[in-house]
């Protein structure tokens, strides 16, 4: 368990939770060791709680056995293990059947030994000590799915081990002998899908690299072509438009739905590690005219312009979804927001979630993330095409659990190793090599280990996200100089005028801290940023003619604060909620706590893939660990000894103090007005 995904894997999440509790634990110097008072275990739940520890002193572990006539009393078959929690209930919706639970008959649970599933020692009923871990679901989930490979009899698992493996085989299913088609049908075939193709093209305004891509599916749509391999691979590195070409690959499938080929009426199913990546691609379908779609998934996950289009996960009764609609209204932070949650909630109450669990079995797009993937209501879905994006961010179990509830046929994957690996919780000592995380092991997505086998990678060289002199510290330290420019300097003109592209603001003696955990945060780097993000957003009031200033508006939704710990995401977001002084402040620039509202703050994982006109970057740390000094975090402290222990940093640094104002110096308690930052 310890070598999986903290992103869904709760090992550590669970080692968080231990070491909380044991953190609590040590600050009771007067608890009574070994078997407390009821009333000393009643205090230690309180203040667990109060940490926020879900932590139950008043628990019944009991053991029910079913005996049969002639049954051997000591046999273990048929024994069920109960765990009746006394006190402290909290709602039933924050309770999971794969749920784990810490368990002791002592309430230090100071060790955590590993038993089979039912322990020889276990007494009928017992008093015991009980601490509520995290959901399992998703681990059991990819476990049953290693183990049901070969028994699921997976289309794509040839082409998945071995490069070519199976494709003869794949492409002389997609045709039955007896129905070849004559030379005339083949052409007219081919012609309608070169024209679909162009048609695509066209409609999005494709480039040659993305082109291509379509080309390399054409010969799944024409019966017989042995040389069809069932998989299209697509590295995307930032803002060389990997959504939108997604978007148009599955326009060219629906566009061809209805011919007579191997994807005759074919279903599509859109996977992705984050919900916010399957919305993507979801909306630009939307977007586009495509309404034959249904995104399946928690509705508070779910993008508001996708509820009319939306399956609530559990697919239970209708009351279900529409407590979550009201729960959600009363949590709405604008007027919009809530008109949306209202129609929706209409919807639903006149029968929509009825009609959509019926329309699941048809619906040509079905959107859903990788851990949603195992939800009941798709037990009997299955899809031609599954498109699985962020595939290079997740391990490899992860990735096969769409895949392989899909029973796909075809597969479009798509990602960009050199931007976030998968995370885990202790990641193996394995070699680093320049085309990948690593060799071996969990740290190697699927993309890398299929790209590594030989199969061919679609790279999308033009990127039309960021400015040039951005876009050139990435190209050079991870792209070897492949990637181009979409966009010109002129075309990202700065928001402000006068701030430079790229500006290194270097908080001097400034110290981190790391609390319990593992995560650090800096209150001199948060105060700084908080400052600058207010002067930013003071131009909103004092650059209403920003025409003739040359300045534009600067709103709190074009500003993004990116922070390499989670401790710092808080610190800041608290920072920026807190009212300031008056509207003359020291730092001279005055926007208020209400009009920060909106900024987005958040951690590197978070923000992966998203996009806002300005961003800023908050290490936290003077001294660089393995986490900070991945280069994988930096695309997408002390300055000095991030440059010395960082080889991305100090390319990004060096390539910083190469450009005349660019990098500043402030000491801790400096103000920071935003006129100091400008290029005169």
């Amino acid at each position: 368990m310890s070598l999986l995904s903290n992103a869904q894997i709760p090992v550590q999440r669970l080692l968080e939770l231990a070491k909380q509790f044991h953190k609590v634990l040590q600050q009771q110097s007067d608890f009574e060791r070994g078997k407390p008072t009821a009333a000393s275990a009643q205090k230690l739940q309180q203040l667990m709680r109060r940490s926020g520890v879900p932590f139950y002193s008043d628990c019944e572990l009991t053991m029910y056995q079913k005996k049969q006539t002639g049954e051997d009393e000591s046999a273990s078959r048929g024994r069920s293990v109960f765990l009746t929690l006394n006190s402290g209930l909290e709602r039933s919706a924050d309770y999971r059947k794969d749920d784990l639970w810490i368990i002791g008959t002592l309430p230090e649970l100071f060790e955590v030994e590993l038993l089979c599933a039912v322990p020889a020692n276990l007494h009928k009923k017992q008093q015991v000590y009980a601490l509520h871990g995290p959901d399992a679901t998703t681990e059991l989930a990819m476990i049953s799915t290693l183990r049901s490979l070969k028994a699921l009899k997976l289309p794509l698992l040839p082409a998945l081990l071995q490069p070519n493996s199976g494709t003869d085989e794949h492409a002389a299913a997609s045709a039955a002998p007896d129905e070849a088609a004559s030379c005339s049908e083949a052409c007219d075939l081919q012609s309608a899908v070169v024209s679909a193709m162009h048609t695509v093209v066209q409609q999005f305004g494709l480039n040659t690299a993305q082109a291509a891509v379509l080309q390399a599916m054409q010969p799944w749509f024409l019966p017989g072509n042995k040389a069809c391999s069932p998989l299209c691979i697509i590295h995307g590195p930032f803002g060389t438009g990997k959504s939108m070409l997604l978007v148009a690959a599955i326009h060219l499938l629906l566009q061809l739905r209805d011919r007579d080929t191997p994807l005759k009426g074919c279903r599509i199913a859109v996977a992705a590690h984050t919900n916010a990546a399957v919305d993507r691609v979801m909306c630009g379908l939307l977007q586009s005219g495509q309404t034959d779609i249904l995104r399946v998934g928690p509705l508070r996950r779910i993008s508001r312009e996708l509820l009319p289009h939306s399956l609530h996960s559990t697919a239970g009764k209708r009351s279900e979804a529409a407590h979550e609609l009201e729960a959600m209204l009363k949590e709405a932070t604008s007027v919009a927001e809530q008109n949306v949650l209202k129609d929706e909630l209409a919807r639903v109450k006149a029968g929509a979630e009825r009609a959509r669990r019926k329309r699941l079995k048809t619906a040509a797009v079905v959107g859903v993330t990788c851990c949603s993937a195992v939800l009941p209501v798709l037990d009997e879905q299955q899809f031609d095409v599954v498109f699985l994006d962020e595939c290079s961010q997740m391990v490899e179990p992860l990735s096969l659990l769409p895949l392989a509830r899909a029973r796909c046929r075809f597969a479009v994957l798509s990602g960009d190793p050199m931007q976030l690996p998968p995370l885990i919780a202790h990641p193996p000592q394995l070699p680093q090599r320049p085309g990948g995380p690593v060799a071996h092991g969990l740290l190697r997505p699927v993309f890398v280990r299929l790209a590594s086998m030989g199969h061919h990678v679609h790279m999308l060289r033009r990127q039309y996200r960021c400015h040039p002199e951005i876009a050139a510290i990435s190209n050079a330290q991870f792209y070897g100089g492949r990637l181009l420019d979409g966009c010109s300097a002129g075309d990202r003109a700065p928001l402000v005028r006068g701030l430079p592209p790229l500006l290194c603001l270097d908080v001097r003696g400034s110290q981190d801290y790391a609390g319990g955990s593992h995560s650090a945060s800096n209150r001199a780097e948060a105060t700084a940023v908080v400052q600058v993000v207010r002067g930013l957003l003071a131009q909103q009031h004092s650059s209403e003619d920003g025409e003739e200033s040359g300045s534009k508006p600067v709103t709190p939704d074009t500003i993004g604060v990116i922070c390499f710990h989670r401790a710092q995401v808080g610190l800041v977001t608290s920072l920026l909620s807190r009212p300031t002084a008056s509207a003359n402040s020291s730092a001279g620039d005055g926007a208020s706590s209400s009009s920060s509202a909106g900024v987005t703050v958040a951690t590197v994982d978070s923000y992966q893939g998203l996009e806002k006109p300005i961003i800023i970057l908050s290490t936290a740390v003077t001294r660089v660990g393995a986490f900070v000094a991945d280069p994988h975090r930096l695309n997408v402290g002390d300055a000095a000894v991030l440059r010395d222990t960082a080889p991305a940093f100090k390319a990004f640094l060096a390539a910083v103090r190469s450009r005349p104002g660019a990098y500043k110096h402030c000491h801790p308690g400096q103000p920071i007005p935003l006129a100091s930052l400008l290029l005169p």
